[in-house]
């Protein structure tokens, strides 16, 4: 999943990225910091 939202996001123009960036600059930072969160919490659940 991730290979593949790299692969969309390398085909963005430029500037749409940076437009988007400036709209919310925190989205993508957001978007891994759930994703962490939810591995952590994961490996806790496998553990126990």
């Amino acid at each position: 999943m991730a290979v593949k939202r790299s692969k969309i996001r390398g085909s963005m123009p430029k500037a749409k990225l940076r437009k988007s960036s400036n709209l919310k600059p925190d989205a993508d930072l957001g978007r891994l910091n759930l994703r962490s969160y939810v591995d952590s919490k994961r490996k806790q659940t496998q553990k126990e």
